[in-house]
């Protein structure tokens, strides 16, 4: 999840208002990296879904 997390903040920009600019482009970058982790560890989950699926055949 760490390195998630790493990779989002590099895709959504500072979550701090004072590197982002403004209240508005930190709320923008907050939102932009709660849904980009969201989705990753769900496609992780998936994932990890699929292979015990598998290997339990």
């Amino acid at each position: 999840e760490r390195t998630i997390r790493a990779a989002a903040k590099r895709v959504c920009g500072p979550l701090d208002t004072r590197f982002a600019g403004s209240l508005s482009a930190a709320s923008d970058n907050r939102a932009c990296f709660r849904n980009a982790v969201a989705r990753a560890m769900r496609t992780v989950e998936s994932g990890a879904s699929n292979i015990a699926a598998v290997t339990s055949n």
